[in-house]
């Protein structure tokens, strides 16, 4: 896989915007969008767009930067910054449920989404421009959360500051889908839940090992209708379905939060994109005794959930999932190359953390676990699931996941205030002290940088 796009693709995308960036930005600035930024509106464009060639993060599409020079209608010189990406390859567009989309294709299935959100007022991108494959975008204004996370991660207040407002905005996202859900039915498909198989999948990109039918067995015990029933309970709706702190955007100056890529955009439970939230290493490096305060804002910002009561069940069974998820993307990012070195690229000295982003949401996906099986919500099998998870999960020294643990303080590793009812859910609470384990190396390492 080529590290950055070929000199073909960056010249077809300068004789684009050549011949056609007029007419868009005419259309989506001036008449259709009417952006708040550009009241004055484009009067001319000033010269050539400067394309710019970023870090090349994903593996899907080619990413670049644009900046166009323009003079608006009281003829002051600004500058309208663009994103665009372009298909690596051509592709059926697959949502978060894994069900096709009726759209021919990945762009028209993405540019769709992003067309349709910002149109319902979410903290989404508000200009969206698709021809064939290529999406061209507004720049999001801010800063990764990722970046913003990592480079406050000695400053607990600041990092509760930002994870305020992104839980504020998403609870807002979400009940704004949620109330205009028919606008959006056209082009969903009906989503298909198989927990079982996402997890067995998961499972063997980690130990790059299939699971025999017994241990198969065991998932489909565990993570069957109960469970599905569990993490749907407090709500659900329209999810990102791929909501981790780089992908999400915050303007420190506005305070404005805003939510990108839609690709995995699809149906299933609430908690699913605030637990991919505040799920994060670089969340619980500093502040994992108030993540509780975030998920707590979250919550009290949702309106008419199906049932409040069940806020805490469906986050723990949610974190023990999409950890489980989150270890084998990230797993499967350490071992590409090409993509990693783009993230180094974008990162600088952050990147050397990624490498043990696996192990952590392995741990952490494992304490999810115990803490969904200690509210004894009559789940057959949640005890078996996690002897398979502890014999199966291995540590990069070889040494079984149990063993990596047996040295910590079981009475500091909970999760939230550990009550069974109220909103006090916040992720995995680990002690600093845990000797050689993963958690003493990632802050070690942080402080290290």
């Amino acid at each position: 896989m080529e590290y950055t796009p070929p000199c073909s693709v960056k010249r077809e995308l300068k004789s684009f915007l050549a011949h056609d960036l007029g007419a868009i930005l005419g259309s989506h600035v001036v008449t259709k969008r009417n952006l708040a930024r550009y009241p004055t509106g484009i009067d001319k464009i000033e010269g050539e767009p400067e394309i710019i060639v970023p870090p090349q993060t994903s593996s899907r599409s080619w990413l670049f930067d644009i900046n166009v020079r323009y003079v608006d209608r009281n003829g002051s010189e600004k500058v309208l910054g663009l994103f665009s990406k372009e298909p690596r390859k051509e592709g059926k567009g697959e949502g978060f449920d894994g069900q096709q989309d009726k759209r021919a294709d990945q762009a028209a299935y993405e540019a769709d989404r992003l067309e349709h959100s910002s149109e319902l007022g979410c903290n989404t991108p508000v200009f969206v421009h698709r021809d064939r494959g290529r999406i061209i975008m507004e720049r999001v204004l801010g800063e990764k959360l990722l970046s913003l996370l990592y480079g406050s991660r000695s400053d607990v207040e600041a990092q509760i500051s930002y994870l305020f407002s992104v839980a504020e905005a998403l609870a807002h996202t979400h009940n704004v889908w949620k109330k205009n859900y028919t606008r959006f039915s056209g082009f969903l498909s009906k989503r298909s839940w198989d927990y079982s198989y996402d997890i067995a999948r998961a499972i063997s990109i980690l130990t790059d090992n299939e699971l025999s039918r017994g241990e198969k067995g065991v998932l489909s015990a565990a993570l069957g209708k109960e469970f599905e029933v569990v993490l749907g309970a407090y709500d659900v709706g329209l999810i990102h379905g791929d909501l981790h702190p780089g992908q999400i955007f915050l303007d420190k100056v506005t305070g404005n939060v805003c939510f990108v890529d839609l690709g995995d955009l699809g149906q299933g439970p609430h908690s699913f994109d605030l637990v991919d939230v505040v799920s994060s290493p670089l969340v619980r490096l500093r502040m994992r005794d108030t993540v509780a305060r975030v998920t707590e804002r979250y919550d009290l910002s949702r309106d008419s959930v199906i049932d409040k009561s069940m806020f805490i069940p469906s986050l723990y069974g949610a974190e023990f999932f999409r950890s489980m998820i989150a270890a084998s993307h990230t797993h499967s990012l350490v071992n590409n190359v090409p993509i990693l070195r783009g993230y180094q690229t974008e990162y600088g000295a952050f990147a050397h953390l990624i490498g043990a982003f696996p192990e952590w949401y392995e741990w952490n996906a494992l304490q999810a676990l115990r803490r969904f099986r200690d509210l004894n919500l009559e789940i057959k099998g949640l005890a078996d699931l996690e002897n398979l998870l502890v014999e199966k999960l291995q540590s990069t020294q070889g040494l079984p996941l149990l063993e990596r643990l047996n040295g910590s303080d079981h009475g500091s590793v909970r999760i939230g205030n550990g009550e069974g009812s109220g909103n006090g859910c916040g992720g995995v609470v680990v002690d600093s002290s845990l000797g050689g384990s993963l958690t003493t190396t990632l802050i070690a390492a942080s402080q290290r940088v």
